[in-house]
């Protein structure tokens, strides 16, 4: 019972998270002085530089995307090999189980519908396992 409320904590805590940065980006982009006479002089100058900062990270994204391809590629390789096991036991699993029926059920009911629910899912599973692959904490004794 208690992993399953750390389970929909969590999952309330990533969704209030992941929403945080939403709310930056509307509050900040409709900021007072794009409006003001000295933004509208000072154009030019405002215009090239975001293209060159959106240039630049789009490279470095690219470049990021293809590491990450690569690395994934490797491990698959490594795992068809057998070089590499991957072992998941059946408590595990059925953590994994857990939670991601429990983070489907909590976005749904958050007005989440498909896609939506479907990323609850996948987050609660991940939050099931994270939980159940804690180290236990430490029992104080009595000596």
């Amino acid at each position: 019972m208690v992993s399953t409320l750390r389970i929909a904590l969590i999952g309330f805590a990533l969704l209030v998270f992941a929403g945080l940065p939403v709310a930056a980006q509307t509050s900040s982009s409709t900021s007072p002085t794009e409006s003001s006479p000295a933004a509208a002089g000072n154009q030019g100058t405002a215009a090239e530089s975001p293209a060159n900062n959106l240039d630049t990270t789009v490279q470095r994204l690219k470049q990021d995307v293809q590491r990450m391809g690569e690395v994934a590629r490797e491990k698959t390789q490594q795992m068809m090999d057998g070089e590499t096991v991957f072992m998941v036991t059946t408590s595990q699993l059925a953590a994994i189980a857990a939670g991601a029926v429990l983070g489907a059920v909590v976005f749904d009911l958050l007005g989440g519908g498909g896609l939506a629910t479907m990323t609850g899912a996948v987050v609660g599973g991940f939050a099931g396992h994270w939980i159940y692959t804690q180290p236990a904490p430490p029992v104080a004794g009595n000596g």
